[in-house]
């Protein structure tokens, strides 16, 4: 996730800005789970565009969670599932 924040900044130079988010979209690619399978032989792979969608709003949730996910008390006797915990700080 960082390094593809890191490469989809804004403030970089217009005429390379396009190589880096395409190197950022490659890594969230290759770092994915299930985003591509391989064809019917070995030199061939599939990739969907839903899969990718969905790791792109993992990275960018993942990213901004802090501002994005709410930390509340549950009622008692209720047990969180955890899910996102360790995308927020402790303190958070």
């Amino acid at each position: 996730m960082a390094q593809f924040m890191e490469l989809i900044k804004g403030d970089q130079p217009e005429d390379t800005k396009h190589l880096q988010f395409y190197k950022g979209a490659l890594a969230v690619l290759l770092s994915g789970d299930r985003i591509y399978q391989r064809g019917q032989d070995d030199n061939t792979y599939l990739v969907k565009a839903k899969p990718i969608v969905k790791a792109l709003d993992t990275v960018l949730l993942k990213a901004h969670a802090q501002q994005v996910l709410v930390r509340k008390e549950l009622p008692l006797g209720s047990v969180s599932k955890g899910a996102y915990d360790m995308w927020l700080p402790e303190n958070a």
